[in-house]
């Protein structure tokens, strides 16, 4: 059970660094789209500085997915730990604990799960800088609507994996006794 635990606890330090750093790629790529960096005196050519901006959907898409395998890896271990069939005080409380979580989740007594928060970020993000170029070089004349398909199929890789997520963390989440042994 320990080796479990010290694994859950990477996981969720992982997570908390991929969030992070989530935050800091999104401001990188937008402060680098508006040439707002030292040494820039003008903003970059309008169709790259797009971009740089429209592409900040699929940076995030690459972090969820990271941040999501986590999280799959997380619900796991805890279905082991919920079903294991091990013996002793530990082994009990942590089982006991497992099931109160899954208890809280099937009921639906969280406000907003962190994978949720996510996925909200992403679209936030994707939309925002997005816009965000629209605003920055749209008098421009080298810019064209067709570059807002690109968050556009961002938008829709993101949904498509917070989907599938949803659905594998479900079975986990679901997993029973037998299948764990």
């Amino acid at each position: 059970m320990e080796r479990l635990r010290m694994e859950l606890e990477r996981h969720a330090n992982e997570q908390f660094c991929l969030a992070r750093w989530k935050i800091a790629s999104v401001a990188v790529f937008i402060i680098t789209g508006l040439g707002w960096y030292p040494g820039m005196n003008e903003k970059p050519g309008t169709l790259t500085g797009v971009l740089i901006l429209h592409f900040t959907g699929f940076l995030c898409a690459y972090i969820d997915s990271l941040y999501y395998r986590r999280g799959s890896a997380t619900h796991a271990i805890a279905s082991v730990m919920r079903n294991c069939s091990g013996k002793g005080e530990e082994v009990e409380t942590e089982r006991k604990y497992e099931r109160f979580v899954k208890k809280l989740r099937d009921e639906k007594r969280y406000f907003l799960a962190d994978y949720i928060l996510q996925f909200i970020s992403t679209i936030v993000f994707t939309i925002g800088s997005a816009v965000i170029g629209y605003i920055a070089y749209n008098s421009t004349k080298e810019y064209n609507s067709w570059l807002l398909t690109i968050p556009g199929a961002a938008l829709a890789i993101n949904i498509v994996m917070f989907v599938v997520y949803e659905a594998k963390r479900r079975y986990f989440i679901d997993l029973k006794r037998e299948v764990v042994e």
